[in-house]
């Protein structure tokens, strides 16, 4: 029987990632999991809003990407902002978990 795969991107994002975290996801860390999970790693060096945007507009057209974890090191509500209307605008859940990206934005 073939398990059904989810593409995840991993978006960290500031320079303190840069070395650390690169090839440390891979498959084998959810082997534990019901469905196989396929991490894409993407790195964001500089969170001002242009680079945020075209890197993760760069990933979501060249993966299938069924969605994203954002991990930011920057105090910013814009980050959740920004995520927020990618979001929106290509129906891919976007998860931050710490950092701007894990602001909690007022209903709309």
């Amino acid at each position: 029987m073939v398990e059904p795969t989810v593409n995840v991107a991993v978006v960290f994002s500031g320079s303190a990632y840069q070395m650390e975290i690169k090839g440390r996801l891979s498959r084998e860390n959810f082997l534990d999991l019901p469905l196989e999970v396929n991490p894409i790693t993407v790195l964001v060096n500089n969170t001002n809003p242009r680079t945020l945007l075209t890197r993760i507009c760069d990933t979501l057209a060249a993966n299938r990407v069924h969605g994203v974890v954002f991990e930011d090191n920057i105090g910013s509500e814009a980050v959740a902002q920004i995520l927020d209307f990618v979001s929106t605008q290509t129906a891919v859940p976007i998860v931050g978990i710490s950092g701007g990206s894990a602001v909690v934005l007022p209903h709309k």
